[in-house]
Parts: structure tokens; sequence; C-alpha cells
């Protein structure tokens, strides 16, 4: 859960609002953001098959990381230079 609260935080800041108005100018984190994404998802969805107690994780933890990695990879610019 803690991880949970430090990655809302870390991504809900007011800087959020700069990247949607110059997606360029942070390119490099925003890909950052996806692939952290992929993998953490990746991670959890091993950790899922695994362990049953962890099965929860695969109906919403996991696809939430992969569908925001998906909408940010749609949504940034395609001649982004950080790729």
């Amino acid at each position: 859960m803690p991880i949970i609260g430090h990655t809302a935080a870390w991504k809900i800041v007011p800087r959020d609002v700069i990247e949607f108005i110059i997606p360029l100018a942070y390119a490099s984190l925003i890909w950052f953001t996806i692939w952290s994404s992929i993998v953490h998802a990746g991670i959890m969805l091993a950790q899922a098959l695994a362990d049953h107690s962890e099965h929860a994780n695969m109906i919403g933890d996991i696809p939430a990381l992969f569908l925001v990695a998906a909408v940010l990879w749609f949504l940034m610019p395609k001649n982004s230079p950080a790729q």
C-alpha cells in the first residue's frame, strides 16, 4: 500500500499540468513513467501468478498499470526525442 501512495503522490503533482501543455519538454519523464509502469505491472503479474493471495491484483492493479502505460504511449507526441 505505501508504494501506491508514493506512486500517486509522484504522479499527481502540478507539473503534470505543465507536461500536458508542453509534453516534449518532459518527454524523458513521461517515457520513464511508461516503462516503469510496464515493468511494475510485469513484476506484479509474476508475483500474482506465483502467489494465490495476490490474484486480486490481476483484476485491478495490473490492468490499471498497463492502461496507464498504453494511454501515455498513445498520447505521447510521435516526434519525441527521448524515446
